[in-house]
């Protein structure tokens, strides 16, 4: 078997002239949670399943979690948007290899929570392709976000970063939870049917009675769609083509998504 050449990845100093006040962790760190959103089991966990996954398919995924993006900017950088902290963040600390034998990787993953701020966002690596996208903005809209909302926090990470595990292995995202209240939606509306069947059996049908009835069904058959297929509209996906790469590092692509909660 042929030895595997890594191109390692150039300085610590990101494409933006810009620089965050984040340590770096050491190289076998994958979790910095200085939120202190996660226990120790879970960071534990996050952990387990960054480092198979960097064993496996040679992909690094960092999870961060701060309390303001103010608190790690200078004065002039106050107003920075999410957008560019997570890209900034991603170039700044250089995740990942540039190449493995001849071929362009970049596939670092981040996923950055800023808790007082309510905004979350995936950042991606310049190798993946838009479809990733796409997916990262289902993850942060259908599995982390409603979590979120509730106040489980941890929950909410690990379901996100058991999603990018499964984005990154080209396996299927988890689909998202039908909650308990459109069960009992559909539970009613299931009931009202049958009752209306068995009532037009016993007494025969009568024409408005019918219409008004398909009517009802109709509206309630709507807004149970909306329920089941609808997603949160604070999510939005971007992917900037404009992001000028400087070095041979593991550069963002200004792709992935962005949520708040």
């Amino acid at each position: 078997m042929a030895a595997l050449t890594i191109a390692t990845i150039g300085p610590a100093r990101n494409a933006h002239g810009q620089e965050l006040a984040i340590n770096q962790p050491p190289t076998d760190q994958y979790v910095v949670d200085l939120a202190q959103l996660l226990e120790p089991t879970d960071e534990q966990q996050i952990q387990t399943i960054a480092q198979t996954l960097l064993a496996d398919q040679q992909t690094p995924l960092m999870v961060v979690t701060i309390n303001a993006m103010a608190d790690h900017t200078d004065q002039a950088d106050r107003d920075m948007r999410i957008e560019t902290f997570a890209r900034v963040l991603f170039d700044q600390w250089q995740t990942g290899w540039a190449k493995i034998n001849t071929t362009p990787w970049h596939t670092g993953i981040l996923l950055l929570i800023s808790a007082n701020d309510r905004q979350m966002r995936i950042e991606l690596g310049a190798g993946w392709e838009h479809k990733h996208i796409q997916d990262a903005k289902r993850i942060i809209d259908d599995l982390i976000t409603p979590k979120f909302r509730d106040g489980h926090f941890a929950d909410g990470i690990k379901t996100g970063v058991l999603a990018l595990n499964a984005m990154a292995r080209d396996q299927p995202i988890p689909k998202k939870p039908i909650a308990t209240r459109t069960w009992v939606f559909l539970g009613i509306a299931v009931a009202l049917v049958a009752f209306t069947v068995v009532s037009i059996y016993r007494r025969g049908g009568n024409g408005w009675a019918t219409l008004m009835w398909g009517a009802v069904f109709g509206f309630l058959g709507y807004l149970l769609y909306i329920a089941i297929t609808g997603s949160s509209k604070n999510a939005s996906s971007t992917n900037n083509a404009n992001v000028t790469q400087t070095n041979a590092g593991n550069l963002s692509s200004g792709g992935g998504a962005t949520g708040s909660w």
